[in-house]
């Protein structure tokens, strides 16, 4: 399989155990996943704690969100007066004799790649350990950076437009290094910002047309008390049908978006992130049925992420031939 999106793969993957030679050792079925190129969707990177501080516009190099460190393998980062993740209630480490939260046992889970400070040999490192060629690559603390509302919303706490765009820009600016490592093999998802939708549509036009990425998300929560068909997202949508790459929407875990798609009542995370996904997802997806612009979109991507790949299963596309525009 070799979408026509990607262009020819660059001959035998040098990462691979072939096992159509191993066949004739007895190992193996007739057909395997070996015989096929094996892509995962919705790959994360762990990003530096000082990313935006090092790639944001020096305009903003005072306001960097900077990513946070105290506990261990901290995802949270600050932006302004705000930490996102939101903290979850706050619980004893012992209750009845069994300890709770973080266990010895949780240091050894991606232990390499944290010695290796989570960088892209690392990660290149856990592809091949995985049996995958190909990956589009997400974030981890970019999933929140924009977990914020706009000045318009929420006053001087608020994103500006202009300073939502140059994060996202600093955040696609690091992902290009990162891909670049192996960039027959890794793929970057462009970071967007609603809170300035002609921002967005510069950015979307950058990514696809200057960094090589392949696919553009958002958070499905609302900036602006907009969903996702007003007609001010419109230049967006057409902006990504233009470029002929899916969009995205992922999911994440607790900001100060509304609506909080935990319903701000469940209070572990086996709860609300499980929760929360299939929630957020659906409360794009449903409304998308609906206006002309997004269905003229060639693949909506409903994410905890889904499948940018063209052709691919694994995820829920939505294809314009499927839309219904209902008056």
């Amino acid at each position: 399989m070799s979408p026509s999106v990607w262009g020819p793969l660059p001959g035998p993957l040098p990462h691979r155990t072939p096992w159509r030679a191993r066949r004739d050792k007895g190992y193996g079925a007739a057909m395997s996943l070996r015989d096929h190129v094996i892509c995962d969707s919705d790959l994360h990177v762990m990003e530096p704690p000082d990313l935006w501080e090092r790639y944001i516009d020096p305009a903003y190099a005072h306001a960097a969100p900077r990513g946070l460190s105290e506990i261990p393998r901290d995802m949270r980062v600050r932006v302004k007066n705000h930490t996102m993740l939101r903290m979850g209630t706050v619980r004893a480490m012992h209750v009845e004799g069994r300890k709770t939260g973080w266990r010895e046992e949780h240091d050894n889970v991606y232990a390499a790649s944290e010695a290796a400070g989570w960088d892209a040999e690392s990660q290149v490192a856990a592809m091949d350990a995985e049996g995958l060629d190909l990956a589009v690559l997400y974030p981890s603390r970019g999933l929140f950076v924009l977990g914020l509302d706009s000045v318009e919303q929420i006053g001087t706490d608020g994103l500006e437009p202009a300073y939502a765009t140059a994060i996202a820009r600093a955040y696609n600016d690091w992902m290009k290094d990162f891909c670049d490592v192996a960039p027959d093999r890794m793929f970057g998802a462009g970071m967007v910002a609603p809170h300035d939708v002609e921002g967005a549509v510069t950015e979307a036009r950058r990514c696809v047309e200057e960094l090589g990425f392949k696919a553009v998300f958002l958070a499905p929560a609302a900036v602006n008390r907009r969903p996702w068909h007003h007609p001010a997202y419109d230049p967006l949508w057409a902006e990504v049908e233009r470029l002929d790459v899916p969009i995205a929407f992922h999911g994440g875990g607790q900001t100060y978006l509304k609506p909080d798609f935990s319903l701000e009542v469940l209070d572990t995370l086996m709860l609300w992130h499980t929760f929360s996904q299939p929630l957020g997802i659906m409360t794009v997806l449903t409304p998308a049925l609906v206006p002309e612009a997004m269905c003229k979109l060639r693949n909506l991507v409903m994410s905890k992420a889904l499948c940018p790949f063209r052709g691919l299963g694994g995820g829920l596309p939505l294809r314009r031939d499927r839309c219904r525009r209902r008056g």
